[in-house]
C-alpha cells in the first residue's frame, strides 16, 4: 500500500541550515528537507546528521553559482544530494530532496 500523506510527512528529515563556499567566490546558504521511505530511515538520518551535513557540503563544494543558477540547476543539486546521501544509508533510501530555502551570493 502507498504511504499516506501523514506517513510521508512523518518520514521527513529537515537538515540544519548550511552556509558554505561554492567554487569560485560565491557563498551559499541552503536548507533541505529529505523525504525518507520509512521511519527507520528518518531515524538513521538523525543519527547520521554529521555525515548528512558532510555529504551535502561535499556536493556544494563541487559546484559554482552558475551551476545552480542555470536552468535545471536546482534539480541537478537535489539529484546530487539524493545520490550522495543514499550512499551512506543502510536502513533504506531517501526518495526526494526538497529545497526549503536557498540563497546564493
Amino acid at each position: 500500500a502507498l504511504p499516506t500523506a501523514a506517513e510521508l510527512q512523518s518520514w521527513q528529515y529537515q537538515v540544519d541550515k548550511l552556509t558554505t563556499n561554492l567554487q569560485g567566490a560565491s557563498m551559499i546558504q541552503v536548507q533541505f528537507t529529505l523525504q525518507a521511505q520509512s521511519g527507520a530511515v528518518t531515524s538513521e538520518l538523525g543519527s547520521r546528521s554529521a555525515q548528512v551535513d558532510d555529504a551535502i557540503l561535499s556536493v556544494l563544494h563541487a559546484l559554482n553559482a552558475s551551476d545552480i543558477a542555470q536552468p535545471g540547476g536546482e534539480r541537478m543539486l537535489k539529484d546530487m544530494v539524493l545520490s550522495r546521501i543514499n550512499r551512506i544509508l543502510t536502513t533504506g533510501k531517501i526518495s526526494a530532496v526538497y529545497i526549503d530555502n536557498i540563497i546564493v551570493q
